[in-house]
């Protein structure tokens, strides 16, 4: 039964035009999202016969015709008439049934130009967006963290693709409101206090509650960092360096450079790719004659233009580098926030963001995503005539269910019977999760370009590997204070290449069973965490990171903790290597950490590299460098010393053996793929073994064996057939076919000089009947 009224207006003509709909099928459906992702409202009306009206919709055709719905003479719904109707005659024209759309297609257009934003807020991109999209009436949450560089490339991405993913990556969705305004709402919400109630006094049914299985349990969200660079070298021309010249590039007469009027050249940085340069600065040796046009940014290459204007002679370049004054790198390698809520499943859900360039966005999605699963596989389907807002936090009483907090994230209402259904989702307290981290760190040598430059040198220079030392493992603490080794030391370390490993200056995170209890102020190069005369508790050093030890010696937990020392860069936002060591109480151990700490530190075989260092290796791993030359790194198998260092090892005698053993079959790999002869690689003596005995084993069981020499055996004969030692059997065989042996016995068929010769039956001195038995 319609207990309220319900108007439809359509503007045209300068005017709100209310039109007659029958009410017998009306029904009004708002959703907030679909698995996290906004979702579009529609109505549909059926529109009672009017001519005039319809011949107007005819004349509006490309236009949008905005509309609205009032319910009691206040807006419930605002959007735009959609085009696709059509009209039925019988005896007379019937009602028409039209479609009532939200102005979110508005955002589903191609967006037709390029937008470039550096260092501007999430909130100024998405308001910028749906002002260029046509969209001008807006409600959003000001999110303020900055993104360092952003280009949307023309016709390539929708408004709508950008808008949600970015506000989904801060914790938000949008949706259209009753007026038509476009609205952000926080699905990460810790606070869940409200006034609104379902319970048996307002519901029409019972309550559903649906439970399906959890659908993730572990989470991952990945980010990129991107990095600012001053006065950096990004383009270095390298063609035919001479000793004296860093390059020497012949430009012919009245000819351009690279034989082009314009070259847009790639920069190059070895921490990553260029995404945005400016105030680039040409540094060049040249002849008298040839003349600079151009060199100036233009998006992410560098736009030259650079000519021999002599007629006659060729003239040349001997220097071209061109630094940025001002450059953003997005760092190659890749960050991981990581929460699970149960372990050891196969229930992940990986998200890779595209706006988040920092820890802590990243540590806010990650969690918001490990707490929304943990409880949306609870629903909940009620039937009421209480009119609550779409995303509304409710209290859920049932006295066989109990009490829950849930959102309302559906409702569709019966404008005939006053009946409206909800759908809730279960929702919960924020509680925030252990979050552990994963950093990839990659440097990677520049590319030789279209021919324009061989390599970076200057950038390449600053690549590094940062490597966690320490001078003990395992450490005990007994009731007297006393903790042996009575000191443990962390060092830093940069290491380039394969050279020798510096010290470096970063910032030391220590976890006490992955709780985080002492964070470097300032960076530093070594971190004495234990000291000795430990007590009283003002002596510690750091005292705040080494009182948690002291606590768990006293408590009455496990035996043995665990002590995670991270290695973080100087600003402390990049993690660059972490180790862990155990400390026990008295002599006692927990033998399942041991285990698995050992476990994690068992040396490996980590695989074959095209002329790169591996990123990740523990002390004690080996690792193939193959490649078509010695350059950067001599080919060969590695081993990492306990130093940190590398060692090339040369043959597999001794404990090698199982070094090369386990290399074997990268290493047949690569040479058999044409990077190499197998003597490069090392001397394999077990290798060659192998071949050998695989030759003469196949020969001998003749396949097809053929020999060029004499064979000989047994000592009898010499070389040329002649008896040496008339007491030892043996035996000769010529390739001009004279054989000689003692005590032979032959049976089956002898051809001689082809006839046959018969057992025992003999001519002259040799015998010559049809066969031999």
């Amino acid at each position: 039964m319609i207990t309220d009224n319900y108007n439809v207006e359509f503007y045209f003509n300068n005017q709100w035009n209310n039109v007659s709909v029958l009410m017998n099928n009306f029904i009004i459906t708002e959703i907030l999202h679909k698995k996290l992702s906004p979702a579009d409202n529609n109505i549909q009306v059926t529109i009672e016969h009017n001519q005039t009206l319809f011949e107007q919709f005819k004349y509006l055709d490309k236009k949008d015709i905005p509309a609205r719905i009032k319910k009691n003479n206040q807006i419930i719904f605002t959007g735009f008439l959609r085009h696709k109707f059509s009209y039925s005659r019988t005896q007379k024209l019937e009602p028409l049934k039209v479609e009532l759309v939200e102005p979110s297609y508005i955002l589903k257009k191609k967006i037709p130009q390029e937008i470039e934003y550096k260092n501007k807020t999430v909130y100024y991109i998405i308001t910028d967006l749906l002002t260029k999209a046509g969209i001008n009436s807006y409600n959003i949450a000001s999110i303020l963290t900055t993104i360092p560089y952003l280009l949307i490339e023309e016709n390539k991405n929708t408004y709508h693709e950008i808008i949600t993913k970015l506000l989904f990556e801060y914790g938000y969705v949008w949706y259209f409101d009753n007026n038509g305004y476009f609205v952000t709402y926080k699905l990460f919400n810790p606070n869940l206090s409200t006034t609104f109630v379902f319970d048996n006094s307002n519901t029409l049914t019972e309550i559903l509650q649906n439970k399906t299985e959890e659908e993730y349990e572990k989470f991952i969200v990945s980010w990129k960092d991107l990095k600012t660079i001053s006065n950096s070298l990004v383009f270095s021309d390298t063609t035919n360096a001479k000793s004296g010249y860093k390059c020497l590039i012949e430009i012919p007469p009245n000819k351009y450079y690279l034989d082009k009027e314009i070259i847009y050249a790639e920069p190059q940085n070895a921490e990553g790719k260029i995404l945005y340069l400016e105030n680039v600065n040409l540094d060049i040796i040249k002849d008298t004659g040839i003349e600079v046009y151009v060199c100036e940014p233009y998006k992410d290459k560098i736009k030259l233009s650079i000519k021999n204007t002599n007629n006659s002679v060729s003239k040349f370049i001997k220097k071209l580098d061109i630094t940025a004054g001002s450059a953003i790198v997005l760092k190659e390698g890749e960050n991981k926030s990581i929460v699970v809520n149960t372990t050891d499943t196969e229930k992940v859900y990986e998200y890779k963001s595209e706006y988040i360039y920092d820890k802590q966005s990243a540590d806010n999605l990650v969690n918001f995503l490990a707490n929304y699963y943990k409880y949306s596989d609870y629903t909940y389907n009620i039937k009421s005539n209480v009119d609550y807002p779409i995303g509304s936090i409710v209290t859920i009483s049932d006295t066989l269910l109990g009490t829950n907090k849930g959102r309302i994230i559906s409702k569709k209402t019966n404008v005939v019977s006053d009946i409206i259904d909800y759908e809730i989702e279960a929702i919960n307290e924020y509680s925030a999760s252990t979050i552990t981290y994963e950093t990839t760190i990659v440097y990677k040598q520049p590319q030789n370009v279209g021919g324009a430059y061989d390599s970076l040198v200057d950038s390449f220079s600053e690549s590094a590997y940062y490597r966690l030392l320490t001078t003990a493992n395992t450490v005990k603490i007994y009731p007297d204070g006393r903790i042996t080794p009575s000191l443990v030391q962390f060092q830093s370390k940069k290491i380039l290449g394969i050279n020798e490993p510096v010290e470096y200056a970063g910032r030391f995170k220590i976890f006490i069973d992955d709780v985080e209890s002492y964070f470097s102020a300032q960076p530093e190069t070594i971190l004495n965490w234990i000291g000795e005369n430990i007590l009283p508790q003002e002596n510690l050093y750091p005292s705040d990171s080494l009182l948690p030890i002291l606590q768990f010696y006293s408590s009455e937990s496990d035996d043995t903790v665990s002590v995670r020392v991270e290695l973080y860069d100087e600003t402390g936002v990049v993690l660059l290597d972490k180790l862990t060591m155990l400390v026990l109480k008295d002599i006692s151990f927990n033998q399942s950490k041991i285990s698995q700490t050992i476990k994690s530190e068992i040396p490996k075989y980590l695989g074959k590299f095209l002329q790169q260092i591996p990123t990740q290796y523990n002390r004690g791993d080996w690792f193939l460098i193959y490649g078509n030359d010695d350059n950067p790194f001599q080919r060969g198998l590695y081993r990492v010393k306990q130093d940190l260092t590398f060692e090339k090892l040369s043959n597999d005698l001794n404990i090698n053996g199982i070094y090369f053993l386990t290399a074997l079959n990268d290493i047949l790999s690569v040479v058999k793929d044409g990077y190499g002869e197998l003597n490069i690689y090392g001397n394999i003596t077990f290798i060659e073994n192998l071949a050998t005995n695989y030759l003469m084993t196949q020969y001998l069981l003749g396949v097809d064996a053929e020999f060029f020499g004499t064979i000989r055996g047994g000592g009898r004969f010499d070389k040329n057939g002649n008896v040496i030692d008339d007491t030892k059997q043996g035996y000769i065989i010529h390739p001009d076919g004279f054989i000689r042996a003692q005590n032979v016995d032959l049976s089956g068929a002898l051809a001689v000089d082809y006839f046959y010769v018969e057992k025992g039956v003999f001519l002259h001195d040799r015998f010559y009947p049809e066969k031999f038995w």
